[in-house]
């Protein structure tokens, strides 16, 4: 199955991805970093499902209801056409956030009388074992999971076996961890269906948008929220493990955890829709972190609970996504490997220093200074003492005069992509020449069919293939922020090539097959298209 054909929905306590063929392919309950209940998208053949669609397996095609986190997939057979609606409750309830760990389904007939199957299948997380379904009178309970999982319908319990019947009429089903539905189910799902689209339209209405590429906009701002888990305030890098960033690669990581690097970018983003509570949220996530940190030295990511452990394991008996291996559960050891060959630029030689590692603290300290202006005065010279020396550093020692630009470490020659963040960190005046080099060099040397890599070194994983997908928004901030800002638009129109059929975006992007690759969604390519499209559209009051 290619990512172009799943649809995501969730209520930021969980989430599922949704098959073109009606199957959820991907589900952890009872949140993001649990064990999959639903996992044929790691193995096709003895991963969990369930499954609603028609008997002779056909595609159908999905859409969200228009500004909501609600998918719905129409489905054309000989019979008849008919509509899944697939949705995870969540609006205010008594001041709160109510968001119960439950995926509802609704299936109903459009035209004719089409001829449905229904599997409900769930496996016992990674173990693949099938759990003992226990028969009620109107629900199947499935044992052997820590909490209750209950699949409540009603539709024929006879008819769960995947045998086809004819639909007639509006049927409703509901898998919950956890407390069980006891109340009537057809208002219950047609009560939470209704609140839950007010609850995401409204959400909508609240954001701030540019004045061009508002579609692909709210779309990003939709799946970035999606990838909130409220609970704690952290932000996952993605809702998958183990799709490799590229086929062959072996690059298979788990991403159902909090980068932090990410999850600043992520907060900035928020901040651009003028959505303020996300970023509170995950302010109390990090002081919790901080505090279990003696010397504030912190990891590059946590568990979404903010714990640490993580330790990495490898399940040699799943075929992975369409057969590439390995499967990974949990990811600090060998992500984390990656993560500081990455910092180290000289991988697995010697160490030397990282321009785009220097940028970063030259940007914290020029920050720290203008924020100690204003609230600690007495402490202000020594952060601007301090930008000012790695300032002087990076532009001396990371400058190539030879290639016209900065170059990925201190006397290097290769170029990164991340130096682009030049710009939008306005390390140099917009119109400074190195500044404008510097994109020219990178726009010219790392693309690869009008789609930027990372950079074009062996990490010790070997040399991407593929195009990390930030990277061409990076290009698009860059290019916008030194005063270029129909080059900046005419690449943002290069999205549209990689964005799926509902406007999701994964980590990567292989722009000879036209498909994409890495976990999915990917919070990091959603908050680059959100930022990227703010910065390559006029403002409103440019266009007023």
């Amino acid at each position: 199955m290619r990512l172009e054909e799943l649809g995501v929905i969730g209520n930021c306590q969980f989430s599922a991805l949704v098959h073109s063929s009606g199957e959820i392919v991907w589900c952890c309950m009872p949140r993001f970093d649990a064990d999959p209940i639903c996992s044929t998208l790691l193995d096709e053949q003895a991963g969990g499902r369930f499954r609603i669609g028609p008997t002779n397996g056909e595609l159908g095609t999905q859409r969200y209801v228009l500004n909501t986190n609600i998918l719905e997939t129409v489905f054309q057979t000989s019979s008849g056409s008919f509509r899944v609606i697939d949705f995870a409750p969540r609006f205010l309830q008594f001041d709160r956030a109510f968001r119960p760990t439950q995926l509802m389904r609704i299936v109903e007939p459009i035209d004719g009388t089409p001829r449905i199957s229904v599997v409900c299948e769930p496996r016992l997380g990674w173990s693949s074992v099938r759990p003992v379904a226990v028969v009620g009178s109107h629900h199947v309970r499935y044992e052997g999971f820590a909490s209750q999982l209950r699949l409540t319908t009603d539709i024929p319990l006879s008819y769960l076996g995947g045998q086809g019947f004819t639909l007639t009429e509006r049927q409703h089903f509901v898998l919950s961890w956890g407390t069980p539905v006891e109340e009537p189910l057809a208002p219950l799902c047609e009560r939470f269906s209704t609140e839950t689209a007010r609850y995401w339209q409204n959400w909508v209405k609240q954001c701030d948008i540019p004045p061009l590429f508002q579609r692909e906009v709210i779309r990003s701002a939709l799946a970035l929220k999606l990838n909130c888990f409220e609970d704690t305030g952290a932000v996952v890098a993605a809702m998958t493990t183990s799709i490799p960033e590229s086929p062959g690669s072996g690059r298979t990581w788990d991403y159902r955890y909090c980068w932090l690097r990410d999850s600043y970018y992520a907060l900035n983003a928020f901040g651009l829709l003028g959505h303020f509570e996300e970023r509170e949220q995950f302010v109390r996530y990090l002081l919790n972190v901080a505090g279990g940190a003696p010397g504030l030295n912190l990891d590059p990511l946590y568990r979404i609970d903010g714990s640490q452990n993580l330790e990495e394991s490898i399940l040699d008996d799943w075929p992975g996504y369409e057969g590439e291996r390995p499967v990974r559960r949990h990811a600090r050891r060998c992500r984390l490997q990656a993560f500081r060959t990455q910092a180290s630029g000289e991988y697995r030689t010697e160490w030397k220093p990282q321009t785009f590692s220097s940028l970063m603290c030259w940007a914290a300290a020029d920050r720290m200074a203008g924020i100690a202006d204003l609230h600690a005065p007495a402490i202000s010279a020594e952060f601007r003492s301090a930008a000012e020396v790695i300032h002087t550093q990076i532009s001396e020692q990371g400058w190539n005069a030879a290639k016209g630009s900065f170059v990925g470490h201190y006397g290097g020659e290769d170029l990164d992509a991340s130096l682009l963040q030049l710009a939008r960190l306005r390390f140099l005046p917009e119109d400074a020449p190195r500044l404008h080099s510097t994109i020219d060099a990178i726009n010219h040397d790392l693309t690869r069919d009008k789609w930027l890599l990372r950079y074009q070194l062996n990490d010790g994983f070997g040399t991407p293939t593929v195009a990390f997908i930030i990277c061409t928004f990076w290009l698009v901030e860059a290019l916008a922020a030194a005063g270029r800002r129909a080059e900046a638009r005419e690449v943002f129109d290069r999205i549209h090539s990689a964005v799926s059929p509902l406007g999701l975006l994964s980590e990567d992007y292989d722009a000879k097959a036209g498909r994409m690759w890495g976990n999915f969604p990917q919070a990091y390519s959603h908050v680059g298209l959100i930022h990227a499209a703010f910065a390559a559209s006029p403002t409103w009051a440019e266009v007023l």
